[in-house]
């Protein structure tokens, strides 16, 4: 029988959004995608054209990071661009390990 990865942050919860210092990437990464799918593509779509959805805001994979910050709280800009992935490609971002 055939098994593959069942990605599952560290936490147990869902990550969605865009990736810090990953400029242009969005994720979705969820153990309970045949339940999740249908809220989880509707409120990433919305996202991704431009709107911030509120109900994901416990779910951002920035909070796997500990990003440095300047006096006065605003974090230091770290930015790698993702210009092109193949449509069979996997990505583990090292952020949700």
């Amino acid at each position: 029988m055939p098994a593959g990865i069942r990605p599952i942050p560290n936490d147990g919860f869902s990550a969605v959004g865009w990736t810090p210092g990953f400029d242009g990437l969005y994720v979705v990464v969820t153990h309970s995608g045949v339940t999740l799918a249908p809220i989880l593509a509707e409120l990433a779509a919305s996202e991704v054209h431009g709107s911030s959805e509120e109900l994901l805001a416990p779910f951002r994979p920035d909070r796997f990071t500990a990003w440095p910050r300047l006096p006065g709280g605003q974090a230091v800009a770290r930015t790698r661009s993702v210009s092109y992935v193949p449509a069979d490609t996997i990505l583990i971002s090292p952020y949700l390990m």
